[in-house]
């Protein structure tokens, strides 16, 4: 699914599988997927995946799903005798919460309710036997631009969170009249890092904020996530637009 917006923002390109169907990960469910055998019509049991960095608590308690990268990771399976379950979704520093999700392949042989899905913490009736999925991405500001009207100069900002000191390759795109910099290419290991672009336009400079756009490339397995944030003249752009369509 595509979701379009102004151009003008930053492009954040992250591989990893930030979507809810996980076969491009490589661990895909099987189709054939069932609770064991054994179990009563009041056992609750959850198989958890999370995508991302972020943990599942359960109440009542039970040791909790924790990922330990940024991939999908698969918990040891859980289980309750004769109890409902709250499930709730708590993150890392740098990274938010997206939604539950039931894998695609497993849907036709456990209907079960995640609504809310975007919700942190959702109800699972006594008798859930599921695999359900958390998502997690990361965080990134919006863009933010700052124009100065005596010299006619735009300055755009940003600020990415990286907590595991991933590689990333940062790089702006400019407009194609007037100066702006840095120009080039750089990677970035750092768990906070600010980025800053300033652009001059003369005065017969046609050229919009909308040829603006910062591109950050991270490395991971799995596939690519672009979100692309759009900005504005001046002040605050909106919030990502994400577009998976090329996983």
């Amino acid at each position: 699914m595509r979701r379009t917006g102004a151009r003008i923002g930053v492009q954040l390109v992250l591989a990893g599988c930030f979507f809810t169907g996980l076969a491009a990960c490589g661990s895909a469910i099987p189709s054939d997927w069932k609770a064991p055998d054994g179990l009563g019509h009041a056992d609750t049991y959850l198989e958890m995946r999370i995508v991302g960095l972020g943990a599942v608590t359960f109440q009542p308690t039970a040791q909790p799903c924790i990922s330990m990268d940024d991939e999908v990771y698969q918990c040891e399976p859980r289980l309750w005798h004769g109890a409902s379950v709250v499930i709730r979704a708590s993150t890392d520093p740098g990274w938010t919460f997206v939604h539950w999700f039931i894998p695609p392949s497993e849907q036709p042989h456990a209907p079960v309710d995640i609504s809310p899905a975007m919700a942190t913490a959702i109800v699972l009736p006594v008798g859930t036997q599921a695999e359900i999925g958390a998502q997690f991405t990361r965080e990134a500001l919006p863009l933010q631009a700052t124009k100065d009207e005596t010299t006619g100069a735009t300055t755009y900002r940003t600020t990415l969170t990286n907590p595991r000191h991933a590689e990333l390759s940062v790089k702006w795109t400019g407009p194609s009249c007037g100066e702006w910099g840095p120009q080039g290419e750089a990677v970035t290991y750092k768990s906070s890092q600010s980025l800053k672009m300033t652009w001059t336009r003369p005065a017969d400079c046609d050229a919009s904020g909308t040829d603006v756009v910062l591109t950050v490339t991270g490395w991971e397995s799995g596939g690519t996530v672009v979100c692309t944030f759009p900005g504005a003249e001046s002040g605050t752009g909106g919030e990502c637009l994400e577009d998976v369509s090329s996983l």
